[in-house]
């Protein structure tokens, strides 16, 4: 069992283009730590609890509004050169922010570490989004956000023990630079991906270019449409914005605990929130049991309440080592809980609007991150330091169970509609759809046995249907000669549905087969509304008829 889902896992680190991708999340992940630990630390020293909180209030709040209108252009444009010129305004931000610091130009200083966050804040949508374009199939794409989750988690531990080192060295202005040099490098990774040749998008980039205000606003809109017509994904997304929330919390409450509860240095706040990175990796990891399942939602609901109780553990905690082990399995709730709700928003989004998905999750995450840190001043005044840590951990472990009914009643679903759902999805034109166009096709499928020498279809006749081969194997026959065979997972029928014309081929069974079929109109209505999708059933089609000719040819 673990040596299946260990597979994609190992095809994700042969992938050149995902190990780049994955390479450069990584060093965007340190940058993202190590600049938010340092400024809210260079704070800290300035004005106490109060300015630390505001700091990380203002670095944030922009992006709740800028990144989900950035974030069409991850679905107008090839996503990995919008990744691409991200990476390279984020290090020339972070190096002018370091300069200014440096100075002793506080504001500019921030105003730069404001625009550099805003990009950053675009990292996310774009990945999740770019990843089933590079993965090959449903596994390996739940295994790409398992390493994903390991890389999340490695970034939140290197990000602030880097910057625990720095701040003592050379302070806050040296962790910016170093901060500038990792995103140019990352620019550096990701650019091979962004060069591959590519046209997923062209088209719909001119067609925006002539919108009307009203066709924008709708376009912006789309991610906020497609969340809320499913209760899983708003769930979802209610879920790792509450969790970032009381991340953004945490990340202020570990400055409190460190400085002012144990009386340590600055330095140590750093080393303990790498300790939480240390869970993280290990959640990351573990979330590998995700692969090839179907039901993500308990693990989405089970991995925030872990992450909430932990926290609210935290809250009685007095000595060093009893805070660093509850930080190691805070670090393991969420970042399981992370690999989960990404899985799970790139299975029920459709790849049309799913940047704008994703940027949408991270702009609500990112209010609430900080949200999270504005408010810690506040619970701290009203509650007291453990009081406040306590109360904001049992918040979000309540929250987790109130969305428990909502993945119940959808994982009570008919074992044989998930099985069907599974077979459709790992059909690589089907890939870009989203979860509840796929359960409907899913819904409407009829399966079929079809006895050894029966054909299925016949060369000449009008199409009606299109086709996966579930079991057997069949057999294609063009002109009466046989050109290929069929195995388990290969589709055929699309031709004549796509082009409207007769069959191309005959198709006989060769052993006892069991077939999925797809009827024209819903077959066709699915791949209307999705771009991607019709182009790979125009490149299998068009691949197909080649192949069919260069054969009949021969």
């Amino acid at each position: 069992m673990l040596g299946t889902r260990l597979h994609p896992l190992m095809a994700v680190i042969r992938s050149s283009e995902l190990r780049r991708v994955q390479i450069g999340f990584l060093l965007s992940t340190i940058a993202e730590w190590a600049s938010w630990l340092a400024l809210v630390v260079y704070a800290y020293g300035r004005g106490g609890a109060g300015e630390a909180g505001v700091v990380g209030f203002v670095l944030s709040a922009p992006g709740i509004l800028v990144v989900p209108a950035l974030s069409v252009l991850g679905d107008r444009l090839p996503r990995a050169r919008v990744l691409l010129g991200s990476d390279i305004v984020i290090a020339l931000a972070f190096g002018a922010a370091a300069a200014l610091l440096a100075w002793d130009q506080v504001i500019g200083a921030y105003l730069a570490a404001i625009v550099a966050t805003l990009f950053v804040g675009l990292i996310r949508p774009l990945l999740g989004a770019l990843l089933p374009e590079v993965a090959t199939g449903p596994d390996e794409l739940t295994a790409a956000n398992v390493v994903t989750g390991i890389v999340e988690g490695a970034g939140s531990l290197l990000g602030p023990l880097i910057a625990g080192v720095l701040l003592v060295v050379s302070g806050a202005p040296g962790v910016l630079v170093a901060c500038a040099v990792g995103l140019a490098i990352a620019a550096v990774a990701i650019w091979p991906v962004a060069a591959r040749p590519t046209d997923p998008r062209g088209a719909e980039a001119e067609v925006a270019t002539s919108m009307t205000v009203r066709d924008q606003f709708r376009d912006l809109a789309a991610g906020a449409v497609a969340i809320g017509r499913d209760a899983r994904l708003l769930g979802g997304v209610v879920l790792i914005a509450a969790i970032f929330g009381l991340l953004g919390a945490v990340e202020v409450f570990i400055v409190l605990i460190a400085l002012d509860l144990l009386g340590l240095d600055e330095g140590a706040a750093g080393f303990l929130t790498a300790v939480s990175g240390i869970g993280a990796v290990v959640g990351s990891a573990a979330s590998i049991v995700l692969v090839g399942r179907d039901r993500l939602g308990l693990a989405l609901v089970t991995a925030t309440a872990v992450f909430g109780l932990s926290v609210a553990v935290l809250g009685l905690a007095t000595q060093p080592l009893s805070v660093a082990l509850v930080l190691v399995v805070t670090g393991l709730g969420w970042s399981f809980g992370y690999v989960a709700a990404t899985t799970l928003t790139q299975r029920l989004a459709g790849d049309d609007v799913m940047t704008r998905v994703f940027g949408l999750s991270e702009a609500v995450q990112t209010f609430a991150e900080a949200l999270g840190a504005l408010v810690v001043p506040v619970l701290v005044i009203a509650l007291g330091a453990n009081g406040a840590i306590l109360i904001a951990g049992l918040s979000l472990a309540i929250l987790a169970l109130a969305t428990l009914p909502i993945y119940l009643r959808s994982e009570r679903a008919d074992p044989e509609l998930l099985r069907d759902v599974r077979v459709l999805r790992a059909v690589p034109m089907f890939e870009p759809l989203s979860a509840p166009v796929i359960e409907r096709l899913a819904a409407g499928a009829v399966r079929l046995t079809v006895a050894e020498g029966t054909p299925i279809v016949r060369e000449g006749e009008p199409g009606d249907r299109f086709y996966v081969l579930v079991a057997g194997s069949a057999a294609v026959i063009i002109g009466g000669r046989e050109a290929r065979l069929l195995d388990p997972g290969d589709v055929f029928g699309e031709i004549a549905l796509l082009r409207d014309v007769p069959r191309t081929a005959t198709v006989r069974a060769v052993t006892m087969t069991e077939l999925l079929a797809l009827d024209r109109e819903p077959f066709l209505e699915a791949l209307t509304g999705q771009a991607r999708s019709r182009r790979l059933a125009g490149d299998v089609a068009a691949g197909r008829l080649a192949a069919d000719a260069a054969a009949e040819g021969s």
